[in-house]
């Protein structure tokens, strides 16, 4: 009989004894899994409560502050009638909102300013980085799946297809499919192969979250794949989506431990494993509700530094539970060949520092030396990479395909001198020595980047009187330069460039002659020449460049003026009014 007691003590042990990197895989599966939604939202709520603290004098998320709005006397919060009132009339009605005291007296400060017409709502809010619609997208994906359907069907039945709203939906459509199948499935395997690990060793690597995109891919694709259109199907039936999703629960498990299976016979072991425990399943899955009401409260920082952990701990001892107790079943024994688990190392008893042939050798793959034409042709590899990254958050913003960079062509040099000038620094100087800690190395990468993100800003606004980017109203900003958002975004990009991006191109690199490489190099640099000489000449202005995406009221807009909101496609709302009235007629 599996004990949930037990269960739990081992995650508990599992998570002390290699904390830190299991902290950072769970907050991998919060951004790219869709894990965690519920995490995922109260840390939104919770970054704009602290960062309208700091910047605005109150603890209110900004939809806390749109509800109080809906009362009668600050439908409009008209400025006029605030400041006719006397403190005591507007401690009065504040007080009748429920509101803290710092709030009323942010607002009460608000009235010194009488010239500044702003609604008063819109100065209590924070604004939005690209954090939170990071997290609502990979929260809500299959939300935002059924919503582009939805819309496809609709815009046919309207319009046959006429419009541009379509073809973004079913390109939207399929690009949710790829990520799923190509990218997600085969993170989650590794994700369990990690949780697997993680239980019996002492030290795990953080990269066997990716071990399946070398061993394996193909298959551990068809094998999730079956299961995810297995489970979509039964959805359809509600209750048995909801049997189907515990008897189908081990499917990634099994393939973590073994992916050469046929996708057919993991389903079916799945489904005959699972046999007497889905109840146990529920129930588990039931204990840990006062888990998540602790995380809801903490504003999910209890999930992300314990909670999250703890629960895909207990799940992989859980799975391993119901292998040992049924290993000497028939249908089991079918699958292990003889053998007395699929894996024997996930299970052995005396346990080891790390899983066999996994020990990493002091991040050798990390302190190579780059050669200086490998350096060269990596900028622009860099500079596109960057290139693609905005365009892509601002398609998912904006529901429209802008050039983002500061010049015509594919490439932003910032992230390309960034990613450089992070390669040379700790690569060719004493600094590599920090690359053997991640943590130090996360603030020195923070520290290069604002200094050049900064001077890079100041620098194209005086020569060519321009402003790219703007941070202003963002948490913690300088001039509008730079803001604790980007920084931290810059500081994981720059891990990422170190540890991952950089070693795995620089490979690539050498192993392609060196004339052709040489010739490549230079065709990129007379073309990138000329586009640098063209557009200090014409500078790149409009929406999305130089043109605010948001109106006054903090409303995210179209190149039209239109209202949009993010990962929403709705015909609706992204259709002009004039449009939508043809349409209804």
């Amino acid at each position: 009989m599996i004990k949930f007691k037990d269960l739990k003590k081992k995650s508990k042990y599992s998570l002390k004894k290699n904390y830190i990197i299991t902290i950072l895989a769970c907050l991998i599966g919060l951004v790219f899994l869709s894990l965690y939604g519920s995490t995922s939202g109260v840390i939104i709520n919770g970054l704009e409560c602290i960062q309208n603290f700091f910047n605005n004098g109150h603890f209110l998320t900004n939809d806390m502050l749109e509800y109080v709005t809906l009362n009668e006397l600050f439908t409009d919060i008209d400025y006029q009638k605030i400041i006719k009132l006397t403190d005591e009339q507007l401690r009065e009605q504040l007080n009748d909102l429920k509101l803290d005291e710092n709030t009323i007296e942010y607002i009460v400060k608000l009235r010194l300013n009488d010239d500044d017409n702003t609604p008063l709502t819109e100065r209590l809010k924070v604004k939005d980085g690209f954090i939170k619609y990071i997290l609502s997208f990979s929260s809500n994906d299959l939300k935002i799946f059924f919503d582009n359907i939805e819309d496809v069907t609709l815009d046919f039945i309207a319009d046959g297809f006429a419009g541009n709203t379509s073809y973004i939906a079913l390109l939207s459509i399929i690009a949710l499919i790829i990520y799923r199948l190509f990218f997600i499935n085969v993170l989650r395997v590794g994700y369990c192969r990690y949780f697997l690990e993680n239980s019996m060793y002492h030290k795990t690597r953080l990269g066997r979250l990716f071990a399946y995109f070398k061993d394996g891919y193909f298959k551990v694709i068809r094998i999730m794949a079956r299961k995810t259109l297995y489970q979509f199907l039964w959805n359809f039936t509600i209750i048995g989506g909801i049997i189907k999703n515990y008897s189908y629960r081990l499917v990634p498990y099994l393939v973590a431990e073994d992916a050469s299976m046929s996708s057919k016979d993991v389903i079916d072991l799945s489904r005959k494993l699972m046999n007497g425990y889905k109840w146990r399943a529920f129930l588990l899955d039931l204990s840990f509700v006062g888990w998540h009401i602790l995380c809801n409260i903490t504003f999910g920082f209890a999930g992300i530094f314990f909670v999250n952990p703890y629960i895909e701990g207990t799940n992989a001892e859980f799975y391993k539970a119901i292998i040992k107790e049924k290993k000497d079943e028939e249908y089991l024994k079918k699958f292990t060949l003889g053998r007395e688990y699929l894996d024997k190392d996930l299970y052995v008893d005396i346990e080891g520092t790390f899983y066999p042939g996994t020990k990493p050798n002091k991040n050798y793959f990390a302190k190579i030396k780059y050669k200086p034409l490998n350096l060269y042709a990596l900028f622009f590899v860099f500079a596109f990479i960057g290139w693609c990254v905005e365009v892509a958050l601002f398609l998912l913003l904006t529901h429209s395909f802008v050039n983002r960079g500061t010049l015509w062509g594919p490439w932003l040099p910032i992230y390309g001198f960034g990613c450089i000038l992070i390669l040379l620094f700790f690569t060719k100087t004493k600094m590599r020595l920090y690359i053997d800690n991640p943590i130090i190395l996360f603030f020195y990468i923070v520290f290069i980047c604002g200094a050049l993100e900064y001077f890079g800003s100041w620098l194209l606004e005086v020569t060519i009187g321009l402003k790219y980017w703007d941070y202003s109203g963002h948490f913690l900003n300088i001039n509008g330069r730079i803001c604790l958002e980007s920084l931290c975004e810059f500081g994981i990009g720059g891990l990422l460039c170190i540890y991952v991006v950089g070693p795995q191109i620089n490979k690539l690199l050498d192993k392609m002659k060196k004339k052709i490489l040489i010739a490549i190099v230079v065709i990129l640099t007379g073309l990138f020449l000329c586009d640098f000489l063209y557009v200090r000449l014409n500078p790149r202005t409009g929406y999305g460049i130089t043109d605010s995406i948001m109106d006054e009221e903090g409303n995210i807009i179209d190149e039209n003026g239109n209202i949009i909101e993010p990962f929403d496609l709705s015909i609706e709302r992204i259709v002009p009014f004039e449009e939508q009235s043809k349409r209804n007629d």
